[in-house]
């Protein structure tokens, strides 16, 4: 009788094992953060023809255009911390060198003269602070068993 009910326990064991697992699905949690939204433009001062759009640009990372197109200008939105946008050409393509950054979450900005831009990044919420905590001794009382001395007058 034991030796049975060990077998069905085995068999139970082994046909829940079997099973395939239950398929989980959940929809995107929806985000807090504003949408990020860039497009590059022929003409200055967001001018002219759009060249190409962003909209999933996430913070930090480098997005940039390619195949040899640049954009004399870049209009933007939902850039919470800022956005630094850098110029076409050789070591300063994909986000190298030093950029121009822009504080407005929603702006338009036309390269310097003579130049284009060619990638930008969202910038990270500035680091935060420690704070700052000073320590004092303890205040003490002295005692003595001097007298004491009266202060000259003069």
């Amino acid at each position: 009788m034991q030796l049975i009910a060990y077998f069905a326990a085995l068999l139970f064991a082994v046909s829940v094992a079997a099973m395939p697992a239950p398929a989980i699905s959940s929809a995107p949690a929806p985000s807090a953060a504003p949408a990020h939204h860039v497009q590059w433009h022929y003409g200055a001062n967001c001018t002219d023809r759009v060249i190409e759009t962003s909209d999933d640009a996430r913070i930090g990372d480098c997005v940039y255009i390619t195949q040899g197109y640049t954009g004399r200008s870049f209009s933007w939105t939902g850039a919470t911390h800022g956005i630094e946008f850098f110029i076409s050409g050789g070591s300063r393509d994909v986000c190298n060198g030093l950029g121009n950054a822009f504080f407005e979450e929603t702006g338009c900005a036309t390269a310097p003269p003579g130049v284009n831009w060619q990638s930008f990044r969202f910038l990270p919420p500035p680091p935060t602070k420690p704070a700052v905590t000073t320590s004092r001794p303890a205040s003490r009382t002295v005692t003595t068993s001097r007298p004491a001395v009266p202060s000259p007058r003069g």
